[in-house]
């Protein structure tokens, strides 16, 4: 039997939620882009990255430190860099891919 390894994806905040009135359903949602292979990048909310990232409820913990270095970077204006899920790397510019 063989078993195939899925490929790393990479990630990155593009807006931070905004909450007008102070009511969060009236504000603006985080939003984060997900590139899953070469030339195909999906926008997703926060409650859908989880499902498009593959995201197990067993790495959680992993997803979080994760998530927090996308945060990190969106913050502080690096816009270009993306976040490599499971493997937690980062890279500035166009993610490789093997």
């Amino acid at each position: 039997m063989s078993h195939q390894i899925e490929r790393p994806k990479w990630f990155r905040q593009v807006q931070e939620r905004k909450i007008f009135l102070g009511i969060l359903k009236y504000g603006r949602p985080m939003l984060f882009e997900v590139f899953v292979e070469p030339g195909h990048v999906v926008t997703v909310g926060l409650d859908d990255l989880r499902p498009t990232l593959g995201v197990s409820r067993d790495a959680e913990r992993d997803f979080q430190e994760a998530d927090m270095l996308a945060s990190r970077a969106f913050t502080e204006g690096r816009f270009d860099d993306w976040v490599q899920w499971p493997y937690g790397g980062v890279v500035t510019g166009t993610p490789p891919f093997d």
